[in-house]
């Protein structure tokens, strides 16, 4: 092997090295830079009559959402669903910024208990411009 071929392999191996890093940099960006919501369920936080979830967008733009629907159900995409909460801010516009997080809270006639055996417990919001999501929120995920 003479010098030139040594020198040739290494910069053919510093080159797909430097692409590869590159690709992964890329990588890294498309997967912060898609659309991504967190929903936390948190009960009693405040009081005993008291249930929160938190929306938190960490999408880059900011989302509407149009309205949501809190409901029991055996699975994410029943055909049945055992019950539906409402609430007075399903019919109002709620505005999530970039990276920022609003608290949904679910007190006095608004506040449901929790049960064992009562399914599962699914939120469903729609948001503008976009398909509804359907996230279960209890029984804890992690």
């Amino acid at each position: 092997m003479t010098t030139k071929d040594l020198i040739t392999i290494i910069i053919a191996l510093y080159a797909s090295l430097l692409s590869s890093y590159l690709a992964y940099i890329r990588w890294r960006e498309r997967k912060e830079e898609r659309f991504r919501l967190i929903v936390k369920f948190a009960i009693n936080p405040n009081g005993p009559d008291e249930n929160e979830i938190r929306i938190t967008n960490r999408y880059k733009n900011p989302i509407t959402i149009d309205g949501f629907e809190l409901y029991w159900a055996k699975r994410k995409n029943a055909s049945q669903i055992l019950s539906v909460r409402t609430s007075l801010e399903q019919s109002c516009l709620i505005q999530i910024e970039a990276h920022e997080t609003r608290v949904l809270v679910f007190n006095e006639e608004d506040h449901f208990v929790i049960r064992q055996g009562q399914g599962k417990l699914f939120l469903r919001l729609h948001i503008a411009g976009r398909k509804s999501v359907t996230q279960m929120i209890f029984p804890f995920v992690r």
